[in-house]
């Protein structure tokens, strides 16, 4: 019987060391790129109609893509990496908010528990640390 062939992966760490100029312009593209991640933040939070919506990134690509490119001046990749960062960020915060309940309890003593969801938040995700 022959031996199976494995596959071996070589991880590699390296310094890197850029020159002034390389660093202003990652930090501008990292704080520009977290600017346009709170601007689609809010359009998302604004325009959506079911929290289904705000997670499928397929939908989020056909309404946002054009718009991040134009009014961001953003090439295509980061356009959906930004896409898929925001939409990723409401799905996590979904997966939390459906691990709590609400619980009510009205006058006459009746207790009732409700799970939470996207529409329980009140305000859009703010993106304040540089990112890309």
């Amino acid at each position: 019987m022959p031996a199976k062939e494995q596959d071996v992966t070589i991880s590699i760490k390296a310094k890197l060391y850029p020159d002034q100029n390389t660093i202003e312009k990652f930090k501008k593209l990292t704080t520009a790129y977290s600017e346009a991640a709170t601007w689609l933040s809010g359009l998302m939070f604004n325009d959506f109609s079911s929290p289904e919506m705000i997670t499928d990134c397929r939908t989020l690509h056909d309404k946002y893509y054009y718009d991040i490119r134009q009014k961001k001046d953003m090439k295509s990749q980061l356009a959906e990496s930004l896409i898929r960062s925001v939409s990723a960020k409401y799905r996590a915060i979904d997966t939390t908010l459906k691990k709590q309940y609400y619980t009510y309890t009205d006058t006459d003593g009746n207790t009732a528990r409700y799970k939470k969801d996207l529409n329980w938040l009140q305000h859009p995700v703010v993106y304040r640390r540089p990112q890309a």
